[in-house]
């Protein structure tokens, strides 16, 4: 008896079958395979921007901007080991700004011209390169920091220097840094010491 061993049509086109579907499962699996990868890398890069974004927030709440009193001023250019470790940080972090009164320049001026201090250069200039090496914006004594300076609450020293720093931070939102004994414990301001 005649047998045809070739099979029918239908059977000889069951393997091409069988071939083309595994064909289109491994591409499918690969297609997976690469979407579940550039997902798991998407998924990684949000998370870390997140990360960052989280941390620059952080950092944001804790920047501070200092006003520096007189001596603290002083020190940041011509003895900085007299600061403090905490003091040091927050005046290195480019996050933290710096404030400086135009009543500090004064009594700057003053020591100077009295001979209690000694700068390298004339007030004028050794104030101006202080400004601009420490990028420090300069605050002037306006009137109402005039007029707050002696409406103080609570009870505070005659010094008239002293005064107007405080109620200059006290209007600005600042934190004064200072290694004044009695500004420091004077409660109505936010201080920070700079020799701690």
């Amino acid at each position: 008896m005649y047998q045809n061993v070739e099979g029918s049509a239908e059977e000889r086109q069951a393997p091409a079958r069988d071939i083309a579907r595994r064909t289109d499962c491994a591409r499918g699996a690969g297609r997976q395979r690469k979407e579940t990868s550039v997902g798991r890398a998407q998924r990684a890069h949000d998370h870390q921007r997140r990360h960052y974004q989280e941390r620059f927030r952080k950092r944001l709440a804790r920047a501070m901007t200092l006003l520096l009193d007189t001596h603290v001023w002083i020190w940041a250019q011509e003895s900085p080991e007299k600061f403090g470790r905490r003091a040091r940080a927050l005046l290195e972090d480019v996050s933290n700004s710096v404030s400086i009164s135009a009543i500090a320049a004064l009594e700057i001026a003053r020591l100077v011209f009295l001979r209690r201090i000694q700068l390298a250069e004339p007030a004028s200039a050794w104030v101006a390169e202080s400004v601009r090496s420490l990028g420090a914006q300069s605050l002037d004594v306006t009137q109402q920091i005039a007029a707050e300076a002696y409406e103080l609450p609570g009870n505070f020293h005659k010094d008239p220097v002293d005064r107007v720093l405080v109620a200059t931070a006290r209007l600005h939102n600042l934190t004064l840094l200072t290694a004044d004994d009695l500004i420091l414990r004077y409660p109505h301001v936010k201080t920070l010491r700079a020799s701690a």
